[in-house]
């Protein structure tokens, strides 16, 4: 009985030895050839054909950037083999820039549009916006509004935990402030953010980015899942 299992499970260990790594997809970011669009999801290996001076920039399931200049015919990617967590991340970045509709476009054209409201630097809060935003694992964040030409105040209130509550002089000319060291941060608090003359106070929560993640594409998807969509596509733009 022993000899005739000998052969069959050596069949099966070459079996498994032989077996191919599940191919590692990437997602596509930013694209200036028209037939590439951000949010499409390319399997490691596709043959990409990228016409001359046209790149496209894709991230890999461990957050690798990887940009593909034209003229180029040819397989993308890397040795990376695929898993789950990997396939996970693909997928929130594909579904944070509309999986490659037409109205996701590409980056370039998403960031022109935000471009008047919103701030380059992914990591400022706009005090004018209410909703979530996310800030580094560390450290004092730092304000931004659009309108930067007028001096004010603008009052800062913590929502609970003691309803802390700053008013601070925002010199004019200056486009960010620091969040005042007065008033505590806490990862899910809750904020209320007024800038004089501006008309209503946004209400402001604050999520801390942790600092275990390993990429800043890693980031990008934490940041989307949190509801920091604008931010994290702001974070998208800077990869190369």
């Amino acid at each position: 009985m022993q000899s005739r299992l000998m052969p069959l499970l050596a069949g099966f260990y070459l079996l498994i030895l032989t077996v191919p790594a599940m191919a590692a997809d990437l997602v596509v970011v930013a694209s200036t050839a028209p037939e590439f669009k951000a949010g499409w999801i390319v399997a490691s290996g596709s043959s990409l054909d990228v016409p001359a001076d046209q790149t496209v920039t894709l991230i890999s399931q461990s957050g690798k950037v990887v940009t593909v200049t034209g003229p180029h015919s040819g397989p993308v990617g890397n040795s990376e083999s695929g898993d789950a967590n990997g396939s996970s991340l693909v997928a929130s970045l594909s579904s944070l820039l509309g999986g490659g509709g037409t109205e996701a476009g590409s980056l370039g054209v998403m960031r022109a549009a935000m471009k008047s409201a919103e701030p380059d630097d992914p990591w400022v809060v706009v005090v004018s916006q209410s909703g979530d935003h996310c800030v580094p694992a560390d450290g004092q964040p730092i304000l931004w509004r659009s309108r930067k030409n007028s001096r004010g105040a603008l009052t800062l209130k913590r929502i609970s935990g003691g309803g802390n509550k700053s008013i601070t002089v925002w010199p004019s000319g200056a486009g960010s402030l620091a969040w005042p060291t007065d008033i505590p941060i806490t990862d899910g608090g809750a904020y209320f953010a007024r800038l004089k003359g501006a008309g209503a106070a946004a209400r402001l929560v604050v999520h801390r980015v942790p600092g275990n993640l390993a990429t800043d594409a890693h980031r990008a998807a934490w940041m989307a899942d949190q509801g920091c969509r604008s931010q994290a596509i702001r974070l998208l733009t800077q990869l190369r």
